[in-house]
């Protein structure tokens, strides 16, 4: 039984399924990358205002962790900017 499955795994896949999927991946990398960059873009805003906004000469390394790796909403930003720049990607036509 193991082996019909493993022979029907090694059958090729059509050409024109092959660049779909290779589409659809590509578009899914693009958008993490995207996401990626606006989110730390954002992050780096974020930072400057809070230190900024804070009033202190010197911030210590526990108000920055508060300010994000601490903080659920930052993370939230993080997979919202991931989605956002999925949806971007997808959006954009692609020239062939």
């Amino acid at each position: 039984m193991g082996e019909g499955w493993a022979f029907c795994l090694r059958l090729p896949l059509p050409a024109s399924l092959m660049r779909a999927n290779e589409e659809v991946s590509m578009r899914i990398v693009k958008g993490i990358l995207l996401g990626t960059g606006l989110f730390l873009v954002g992050s780096i805003v974020y930072l400057v205002v809070m230190i900024y906004a804070s009033g202190a000469r010197a911030t210590g390394t526990t108000a920055l962790q508060a300010w994000t790796i601490q903080n659920p909403f930052y993370w939230l930003a993080f997979v919202v900017m991931i989605g956002t720049g999925c949806l971007i990607v997808r959006a954009r036509p692609v020239k062939t």
